[in-house]
């Protein structure tokens, strides 16, 4: 009998951590507002490491299907530099500015009401845009975007 209470006991919290795992959490504007200073640089020095390492794997990916097409070393040049230069690789290249700059850069960007609802992510991708040249009009188009995609997510 104290067995099966024990594994009752272990199933239960088990099941409460698996629940509780699959519960969303929201990391938006309205939660980034909160954060101190240095609980925002822990968080976007993760999302940096995650993007480099999505951006490893894009140039990678191209690299492979490129390689196997080029048999000269003119053509494999032509590959590197293709890849170098992909778009979605791009999308994710951070500004050359300190994480200082980013965390004001963010702060800014929710400093909009109309933006709070967006999550983090969102808003490190629009500052690294900005910081990289973007015009207004496409950083406009960017956030139009996000904001109908989030109330369609609701």
């Amino acid at each position: 009998m104290r067995i099966r209470a024990n594994f009752l006991v272990v199933g239960l919290v088990v099941g409460a951590g698996l629940a509780h795992g699959q519960v969303r959490d929201d990391h938006n504007g309205y939660w980034w507002l909160q954060q101190d200073r240095l609980s925002k640089l822990g968080w976007l020095m993760g999302f940096a490491d995650g993007v480099e390492a999505q951006r490893d794997s894009v140039i990678a990916a191209c690299l492979d299907q490129g390689s196997t097409e080029a048999s000269t070393a003119a053509q494999r040049q032509s590959v590197v530099e293709v890849c170098n230069n992909n778009a979605w690789r791009n999308f994710f290249l951070p500004p050359k500015v300190t994480f200082r700059q980013v965390i004001d850069g963010i702060d800014h960007f929710y400093a909009d009401d109309r933006n709070k609802s967006l999550g983090v992510d969102v808003a490190v991708l629009y500052v690294y845009m900005q910081r990289n040249g973007a015009s207004q009009a496409v950083l406009d188009d960017y956030c139009r975007k996000a904001r109908k995609k989030t109330i369609q997510d609701k």
